[in-house]
């Protein structure tokens, strides 16, 4: 870090692992600036966090070896083998329930999630007003409400389609625009 420092002029410098060096990029300059209190999870391989709790940095939180409500790791239940092994739909459950234990402990007034297997999540996220238009029971989303609560109700609204006999039309433009993803 000093190396890199002296290269940049004097500039701060330091290493860390990849969910702290953005939870400490989202704190100053992205989702968190502004806010006390926030949380960075990484989901790729394993699962990665970051903390910063009423304006300070909490060093070395391992909560990927946490068991989770007493069986398995989180990792284990959100790593990318279990991603694999479950698919994305039952994935996604269990980042949520990961996250909704985690909510209440560390008061986090910001989340935000990254790392590889969050991507098509964020991108989905980013795009499913435009993806439900013209649906009958179109999804009510909100930019600022969390991401997983977007998700939750674009799934009820996908399913309700996917469910319905009677909606013969808009299954078919979903399903159009799900080959587009």
């Amino acid at each position: 870090a000093d190396e890199m420092s002296k290269r940049l002029g004097g500039a701060p410098c330091f290493v860390d692992n990849d969910a702290n060096c953005a939870c400490y990029g989202e704190y100053w300059l992205g989702a968190g600036h502004g806010t006390q209190s926030m949380a960075v999870l990484t989901l790729g391989t394993g699962m990665g966090c970051g903390l910063f709790v009423d304006g300070r940095y909490v060093p070395n939180l391992e909560l990927a070896h946490h068991p989770f409500r007493g069986k398995p790791t989180y990792e284990d239940l959100v790593g990318d083998a279990a991603l694999r092994k479950v698919g994305r739909r039952a994935w996604l459950a269990r980042v949520r329930g990961i996250v909704d234990q985690l909510r209440p402990i560390f008061n986090f007034r910001v989340l935000y999630l990254g790392g590889g297997n969050a991507r098509p999540w964020l991108n989905i996220a980013s795009t499913l007003f435009d993806f439900t238009r013209g649906l009958k029971n179109q999804s009510l989303l909100d930019s600022t409400a969390h991401l997983g609560d977007q998700i939750e109700v674009f799934i009820a609204d996908v399913n309700d389609v996917l469910d319905d006999p009677t909606r013969g039309a808009d299954r078919a433009a979903l399903l159009t625009r799900m080959q587009l993803l």
